[in-house]
């Protein structure tokens, strides 16, 4: 069983970008350290007092018990609390462990409230039991007058009798780290120097078992009293007693129970016995005092034991847990090449010839093989594939080609319309291609060969192929290519804005090569253990990462030095020679990428960057007023997607970009099958809602609209398309729902304004874009998560849903060097998922203004801990004056010298 999987630290931002209340801080060492500060004390927050000591700091200061030692009081009823205390009652301690016979009851609670302890042999060993005995302990009840209840001294009033009063300490009743032992107070030393049964604050002691010492236990009737007591020497030290009073029947010397109403009087006559009379100096009776604790219990009102201890304990108390949020098993991290579904080398078209494996050797058997092609003319006459002929190497025109089989004529690339019979030309036409030739001379030209897989057929507009030879070094290099002709590495992003040279494996050297020469104190790099402030622009890339790109590295200089006859650009033979490396980051649904930097490596499979560089990447969503079909409880219905995902965001969880989701059960919709090109009846996973971004508002010929962020993807014929880009879309004409009420009435909305006259596949019918409208404000954004087609109905419009937080890397020499314009799809939405604009430097202004409401500062203040207790507005003028942002830096300098709240051991985790 896991009882707590511990702390989660959410920064202030997140609440700012998303203005959602702040929730309790549960009690940390942060928050500690500047209440004892406050109070004249001054520690550091590392440091972790034993529990004699944090007891004393408590005392002293005034301020709650450490959170070390704060543990789970308001997760416990206080009849929870009664049992443990009862429980502890008879225990013993010996050696500094409190030891207590096992109970099912009484451990469960020690559970619960997160109380270490380990079980031997039918008995629970306890190291912290002093905390406890403390928190049990009211002075109040003992001194009417003390009206704080909290005693200065750890030891006043207290161990007064347990303190040597000698040269050494001139009668101070401070004792030293080593005296701790002696704050046991309710404890009873044994002969032999443990100590026996404890009193604790329960005052059920009718019949304490005493150790003689031997381990043997002897039962006495009554109340305990104190052994030889004429002997005892006031002056002495417990052990000093121990030695000098012998007795002859073992009996050790018991202490005065510390939990009654002594008043701290170290002779039992001047405060009386433990019987029904009351006391001279207090007024109560010693029974009403031992058994005050568990009657107030009983008589408890308390909704938990947090509440009840905060208003009767001895020391003060803090809650541990604010507020707990909901856990799940994720999906684990992704960091893996991007490959095709199949996976392939080449972009060069083998139709069938390659059989179901794709395999560009098996199609190089066969001289003639029927194939989509450009035309290109040389002045020699030869007729190719390639911008350069294959004949006498000199460049070659492309020609448009009139597709009406009664014409067939041949144009120059100026023309659209063919003059002869007014068809409208195109950029490509069948033919026999001699595919064995065009290997064979590939092969020659770079001395190489490799099992080559190929795709069928191009989807771009001119259907112009990629030289053979670059897909015989991919597949000599083991590495894969997208359909913009480029080599991408995709992994999870992580936001990271300072590291430690261990945690990203490279010497101390290295990175001064690099420009870090300083940590973020500005002081010079000497230590591994430094912490230095990240570049916005360096990245930190996982191993397998590092694995893929020396690979490709190791390509593109095959590729510069065989094909191209240029000398190697990378020479890349270590994964430390990636240091320095320039890369492009890429999200999806995108046209735009960022340049980055790789500085270092890690084991985690994600891609470490500066925030400002993941935010530089956009994301894309619907709407609040997007109206989607949904199915529930065996009725469907028509929402708005606003209304569906804030009723529905319970258990809320975040990414790094300020989303909020939640799982959803119980809900379905309607989903398009792109292969089947029918809908389905789907369950939704999860909703989400999405920081403020731009939008876009789409009109179609059939009257419908919708609104969504500008990149947000819509399915095509002819492949995904971005709203800025799109200009047809699908919308329903036929819907089969097998199940659920108003199955009639919904479907009359969804299909509607349906135009027989627009060309139809399956379910569905081209609809044609009329209209865009760039709208100016920024306004909150929604999505649904539909697996596993990943398309929603969003206002009688088939959309795909929002993008997820994991983005591609590639190498900027493969992207200079292979991608290209003419390999992409047909329509204008093909350009997306493409590098087609590179930002060379990032400026902060321009990025998403989540990473504007970042905070930069060393820590949260006291008043800011003390104010989410109230679950006060982020934007509170009070908070907000504490806590600098990234937002207050713009103008001035964005780039440096932003601090952070809280250390990692190691970025990389446990």
């Amino acid at each position: 069983e896991i009882l707590f999987l511990g702390d989660i630290l959410v920064s202030y931002g997140d609440f700012l970008q998303t203005n959602n209340p702040l929730v309790p801080s549960g009690y940390c060492e942060e928050w500690w350290v500047q209440e004892v500060a406050a109070a004249g004390g001054n520690y550091d927050i590392n440091y972790v007092p034993s529990p004699g000591e944090a007891i004393e700091i408590s005392k002293k200061f005034n301020v709650p018990i450490h959170p070390h030692y704060t543990y789970h009081w308001e997760d416990i009823t206080v009849n929870e609390l009664k049992i443990l205390v009862e429980w502890l009652a008879g225990g013993e301690v010996v050696d500094g462990v409190m030891t207590v016979a096992t109970d099912a009851g009484a451990k469960r609670v020690l559970e619960l409230l997160g109380i270490p302890h380990t079980v031997m042999n039918n008995f629970i060993k306890i190291e912290e039991y002093l905390i406890l005995k403390n928190l049990f302990e009211n002075e109040n009840r003992r001194n009417p007058d003390n009206s704080s209840g909290i005693v200065n001294d750890a030891n006043s009033n207290i161990n007064n009798r347990h303190t040597k009063n000698n040269n050494d300490n001139n009668g101070d009743n401070t004792n030293s780290n080593s005296d701790n032992k002696y704050l046991n107070v309710g404890l009873k030393e044994s002969k032999d120097g443990g100590f026996a049964h404890s009193d604790m604050v329960v005052g059920h002691i009718e019949t304490p078992k005493i150790s003689n010492g031997n381990g043997n236990h002897n039962d006495k009737e009554g109340v305990v009293k104190v052994a030889n007591e004429n002997n005892i020497n006031k002056n002495e030290s417990p052990d000093d007693n121990i030695k000098n009073n012998s007795s002859a029947d073992n009996t050790p010397y018991e202490y005065k129970n510390n939990f009654a109403h002594n008043n701290g009087y170290d002779d039992q006559d001047e405060c009386k016995s433990r019987d029904s009379r009351n006391c001279g100096h207090c007024g109560r009776s010693d029974n009403d005092y031992n058994n005050n604790f568990i009657d107030d219990c009983d008589n408890s009102k308390y909704n938990s034991a947090y509440e009840f201890l905060s208003k009767n304990s001895g020391i003060k108390i803090r809650k541990k847990v604010g507020n707990y949020v909901g856990a799940r098993m994720g999906r684990p991290e992704k960091a893996k090449e991007r490959k095709m579904q199949p996976a392939v080398h080449s972009l060069f078209p083998i139709s069938d010839a390659g059989k179901k494996e794709r395999s560009l050797n098996v199609a190089a058997e066969k001289t003639a093989v029927s194939l989509e092609v450009p035309r290109y003319e040389c002045e020699c006459g030869a007729v190719g594939i390639f911008t350069e002929c294959d004949a006498c190497g000199r460049p070659a025109n492309l020609r448009k080609i009139c597709p009406n089989r009664n014409c067939g004529k041949i144009w120059d690339t100026d023309r659209t319309v063919c003059p002869s019979c007014k068809t409208r030309l195109r950029n490509f036409e069948r033919r026999d291609i001699d595919i064995r030739n065009l290997w064979a001379h590939a092969v020659k030209n770079i001395n190489a060969t490799g099992n080559v897989k190929a795709v069928k057929g191009m989807i771009s507009a001119e259907k112009i192929p990629e030289h053979i030879e670059k897909g015989i070094l991919r597949a000599k290099n083991e590495v894969y290519v997208f359909k913009d002709g480029t080599i991408r590495f995709d992994a999870t992003d992580a936001p990271v804005t300072h590291f430690k040279p261990k945690e990203v494996d490279v010497s101390i050297e290295y990175l001064k090569k690099l420009g870090y020469t300083h940590d973020y104190n500005g002081n010079e790099l000497t230590d591994e253990n430094q912490i230095l402030e990240l570049e916005v622009q360096d990245i930190i890339i996982p191993y397998n990462g590092a694995e893929y790109f020396m690979r490709t590295a190791k390509f593109v200089d095959e590729l510069l030095r065989k094909f191209y006859g240029l000398e190697n650009f990378y020479n890349i033979r270590t994964k430390e020679d990636l240091l320095g490396v320039i890369v492009v980051g890429l999200a999806p649904h995108t046209s735009a990428g960022i340049m980055g930097r790789i500085i270092g490596f890690t084991p985690a499979r994600v891609c470490y960057a500066h925030p400002y560089w993941h935010a530089a990447k956009r994301r894309n969503c619907f709407s609040g007023d997007t109206k989607i079909p949904i199915l529930k409880e065996g009725e469907w219905n028509i929402i708005t997607i606003k209304e569906l995902v804030e009723k529905n965001l319970i258990k809320i969880e975040r990414d790094d970009f300020g989303c909020e989701y939640s799982k959803v059960d119980g809900i379905k919709t309607l989903t398009f099958n792109k292969e089947s090109k029918k809908f389905e009846v789907a369950d939704i996973s999860h909703v989400s809602r999405h920081v403020p971004q731009e939008t876009i508002t789409l009109k179609t010929k059939s009257g419908r609209m919708i609104t969504t962020t500008l990149d947000h993807p819509f399915p095509t014929i002819n492949g995904k398309e971005i709203a800025s880009d799109v200009e047809e879309v699908f919308v329903p004409h036929n819907i089969d729902i097998p199940e659920g009420k108003n199955k009639k009435r919904i479907l009359n909305k969804l299909i509607k304004n349906c135009n027989e006259k627009a060309q139809k596949f399956g379910d569905i019918f081209i609809d044609k874009i009329i209209n865009k409208k760039l709208n100016n404000e920024k306004v909150v954004t929604y999505s649904l998560t539909v697996p596993p087609h990943n398309t929603i109905i969003a206002n009688g419009i088939v959309s795909h849903q929002c993008d997820g937080d994991e983005d591609t890397v590639m190498l900027l020499m493969d992207v200079i060097l292979n991608f290209s314009r003419k390999f992409l799809p047909q329509s204008r939405g093909g350009k997306m998922d493409a590098p087609l604009v590179i930002t060379t430097l990032l400026d902060p202004k321009e990025v998403d203004d989540e990473a504007h409401k970042m905070e930069i500062v060393d820590n949260y203040s006291l008043n800011f801990y003390e104010k989410t207790q109230s679950c006060v507005n982020p934007g509170d003028k009070s908070i907000m004056n504490d806590i600098k942002i990234v937002d207050n830096t713009l103008n001035t300098n964005p780039y440096s010298n932003l601090r952070f709240t809280h250390d990692t051991g190691d970025i990389t985790g446990p």
